[in-house]
């Protein structure tokens, strides 16, 4: 997420799901954000939350690079970085929500 004054609106650089095993290492370059690449590993912890590791690097028009190590809540969007720069800031939020195999 993006914004360039503190009146104006958020706006979305790059969303993303990703689907994982517990302790797998997933890495991720889109294509349309050349030069851009994002490396997540999950660990699903006995109560329920997720540890996170992630390294970010969007585009160079962005220019942004984030890493965060972070325990998250099932389905509570969580701020895990950010930065300002020429007058615009801009945030990471990471989302988790484990999926249970299906019973049949």
């Amino acid at each position: 997420m993006k914004n360039s004054s503190p009146d104006a609106p958020w706006s979305t650089v790059w969303q993303t799901d990703v689907i994982s095993r517990s302790e797998a290492l997933v890495e991720v370059a889109p294509q349309q954000l050349g030069g851009s690449s994002l490396a997540l590993w999950a660990y699903q912890m006995p109560d329920g939350k997720v540890a996170v590791d992630m390294d970010l690097v969007l585009d160079q028009q962005t220019g942004m690079q984030s890493s965060s190590r972070t325990v998250l809540q099932a389905g509570q969007p969580t701020r895990v970085g950010g930065s300002t720069a020429n007058g615009v800031e801009q945030c990471v939020f990471q989302t988790v929500m484990p999926l249970h195999p299906s019973h049949s």
